[in-house]
């Protein structure tokens, strides 16, 4: 499926819609969303997922902010035809290319799984200077080391045979088994991103895209090189996700200085989708908080 039927697909109620815009650049033809006025606030989805994901948060924060939202390279929206874009640090540097060519400077960014690793990636290599990184349930360190080389081998040879990509998509794509997925995160289903979930698992390019983020990724530098982070890192862990555990967060708060550990009760992986009005609260209060403090 090329991309623009993979757009008309996917379309169809797609939150916010009338903000997309689409970008090319890079071999990648990136799909953007850019709402409300005020400070520029980046929000970044991670593997797998796409902006439908802020659906709820951005309506708690529109009214104040100029948000900005992008779906990953292969993911949701977003065409890529680059094979090279898809490790930790090229999808770094294309976001921070794309950017720049939309002229935006974000003051705020919020990351949620691999999309907080990602803005960790990029304050680090100094293409973006916010006020605060906030990380939902961030994937910023490594799994063990055996684990991760099964794992991103695994990745790796599903990416490499597309027809494997149709194959999950197919297995993937009863409302059933889409609700199986996102109550093994430790969420529960969202009726506003759920129907968006179930045709994402269903799109074979939007599947390949997130087994070949999975293959490329490695975040053992990244792991290293955390305590050189400038901004302060605000580490929102939800107490029953199930993907990433909580005990990394708390790990992280303990070791970086330049750390505070925020824990929410009772909520999932996908936190953000299930409690938005939560989420966007304590993003209010964080930058309220930075902003008496500077």
């Amino acid at each position: 499926m090329n991309i623009e039927k993979r757009r008309k697909k996917l379309k169809v109620d797609w939150p916010n819609i009338q903000e997309s815009r689409f970008v090319q650049l890079n071999e990648i033809d990136w799909h953007v969303q850019i709402m409300g006025e005020g400070e520029d606030v980046l929000l970044l989805h991670g593997t797998g997922s796409a902006t439908h994901s802020w659906s709820g948060l951005s309506a708690e924060l529109v009214s104040n902010y100029r948000l900005v939202m992008l779906d990953l390279p292969g993911h949701g929206m977003t065409g890529c035809q680059n094979n090279q874009c898809f490790t930790l640090p090229a999808m770094a540097r294309e976001i921070s290319f794309l950017l720049s060519s939309l002229d935006v400077d974000p003051r705020w960014v919020v990351g949620h799984s691999a999309g907080a690793a990602i803005l960790a990636q990029m304050c680090l290599e100094k293409t973006i200077h916010p006020n605060a990184l906030i990380s939902i349930n961030g994937a910023l360190k490594p799994f063990g080391q055996s684990a991760a080389y099964i794992f991103s081998q695994a990745a790796r040879f599903l990416a490499r045979r597309k027809f494997m990509s149709y194959l999950i998509s197919l297995h993937s794509i009863s409302l059933k088994t889409t609700e199986r997925m996102i109550r093994a995160t430790g969420s529960h289903t969202v009726e506003t991103t759920l129907h968006h979930y179930r045709r994402l698992v269903g799109t074979p390019g939007h599947v390949n895209a997130a087994l070949k983020m999975m293959a490329g990724w490695d975040l053992e530098d990244l792991d290293r090189r955390l305590e050189q982070l400038i901004p302060p890192l605000i580490l929102v862990t939800c107490l029953n996700d199930q993907t990433v555990s909580p005990n990394q967060a708390a790990e992280l708060s303990q070791r970086l200085p330049n750390s505070i550990l925020k824990e929410i009760p009772a909520l999932g992986h996908l936190g953000h989708e299930e409690a938005p009005d939560v989420l966007g609260a304590l993003f209010k209060a964080i930058v309220q908080k930075i902003a008496e403090s500077s």
